[in-house]
């Protein structure tokens, strides 16, 4: 279980697939099942890096693994601790481009959408949907030079280790 202080009035959430874990072409079913998991490059550095100031948990629209599996999967490569929290599609029932998925979410978690930023690498489910409902958000974008920013709202990082400085850009965006 993760020992993240629960009195952090922000969270981080990240995307499981691509963003925290690798997905690996042709492998199937639950990703703790798979011969060989691992982490983004970098993610479990800025985890430790930011972990004092924001709670984590994961938001992903991952079917097929449940809570459980997941986290056996996290386990695999020693970062299940960073996680308070995680929301996929078999918990909810729900997927990231509905509102009803954030809404959860931020019920779940006791905090405004302002206290809140989704980190992922699908713009329009980690991105666009958050920012709907009032949550920011980075776009983790390593696979191309594209890179897009409304202030306040989103920006685009090409590696985890830019994040602590995209999480200040978004906060000095929105007056912060």
């Amino acid at each position: 279980m993760p020992t993240t202080p629960t009195n952090l009035r922000r969270a981080l959430l990240f995307d499981w697939g691509d963003t925290v874990m690798s997905d690996t072409p042709g492998d199937l079913g639950p990703m703790c099942d798979w011969p060989h998991v691992m982490e983004v490059e970098g993610v479990g550095a800025v985890l430790a890096q930011l972990r004092p100031q924001w709670r984590f948990a994961l938001a992903t629209n991952a079917q097929d693994s449940a809570v459980a599996e997941i986290r056996r999967a996290l386990a695999r490569v020693e970062l299940d601790r960073y996680f308070e929290h995680i929301f996929c599609y078999r918990a909810l029932g729900r997927r990231k481009q509905e509102r009803g998925f954030w809404t959860a979410v931020l019920v779940q978690l006791g905090l405004a959408p302002e206290s809140v930023v989704m980190v992922g690498d699908d713009f329009a489910g980690d991105v666009l949907a958050p920012n709907a409902v009032g949550i920011p958000a980075v776009w983790f974008n390593p696979l191309t030079e594209e890179r897009r920013s409304q202030p306040g709202w989103h920006c685009t990082i090409g590696h985890m280790r830019e994040l602590p400085a995209a999480l200040a850009a978004l906060d000095a965006g929105r007056g912060e």
